[in-house]
């Protein structure tokens, strides 16, 4: 399972009609759309004061980033947010495994 957090700034008329419906409702769609894709949700979050008012950690399955970028187009074509972003998260020792396979360039002139 590879871990994602993704993180939204609300339009002002998404933020008008999630006052209407309920923060804790709004958690709930998400879960009961997410979660029969796969999707595990493991926390559904508002921010205060910063750059992101949803911040949603989710676990997708592995080779799901064609469904990534589909399921951002979905979601930036409803006009719900201003500003969108899915960042892929890496537990330390999926790095370092990586790491013991990269290729070890050299610097020019060296």
């Amino acid at each position: 399972m590879a871990l994602a957090l993704v993180l939204g700034k609300l339009s002002p008329e998404a933020t008008k009609g999630l006052l209407q419906e309920g923060l804790a409702a709004r958690e709930k769609y998400f879960r009961d759309l997410a979660e029969p894709s796969g999707v595990t949700v493991r926390g559904y979050y508002f921010a205060e004061g910063g750059e992101w008012d949803v911040v949603v950690l989710v676990e997708t399955p592995e080779g799901a980033e064609a469904q990534a970028v589909a399921s951002t187009f979905s979601v930036q074509s409803t006009g719900m947010y201003t500003s969108y972003r899915i960042l892929r998260l890496f537990a330390p020792a999926e790095v370092d495994a990586a790491l013991a396979d990269t290729i070890q360039l050299r610097r020019p002139g060296s």
